[in-house]
């Protein structure tokens, strides 16, 4: 893989430029304006907002995934991380449901049941 085409360590996304920028916003920017209608590119984003601790752009990247791509599950699943890390707890509860939803049987509905079955346990 170039130089150039490394992502923060992620082959999937080669087209968000490896150097990190105070906002975190030029890559994403030039990303979105190549392909505009890549639910990856929203993920990642909401995914590098998360681990930025910007929380609200995170969810907020992750929506205009959903808006592209309503049957994704893994947006959905680290959307609900996401949720759960604010302490919104029915907002994760309702995208676990949809990861198990979607795909059911697929690689983040265990996790989502699990994280699910926690969730019940909190204090009300």
């Amino acid at each position: 893989m170039s130089r150039s085409a490394r992502v923060y360590g992620h082959k999937r996304y080669p087209i968000v430029p490896r150097r990190k920028t105070s906002s975190g916003k030029s890559g994403f920017k030039q990303a979105i304006a190549i392909k505009p209608d890549d639910a990856s590119v929203y993920c990642f984003m909401g995914n590098v907002y998360s681990k930025m601790k910007r929380y609200s752009e995170a969810i907020a990247a992750y929506k205009q995934a959903i808006a592209i791509k309503p049957d994704d599950a893994e947006v959905y699943y680290t959307m609900a991380l996401t949720y759960a890390v604010m302490e919104r707890y029915p907002d994760a509860a309702a995208a676990y449901q949809n990861v198990i939803r979607i795909d059911p049987h697929g690689r983040y509905a265990a996790k989502a049941a699990r994280e699910m079955e926690r969730l019940s346990r909190l204090p009300r």
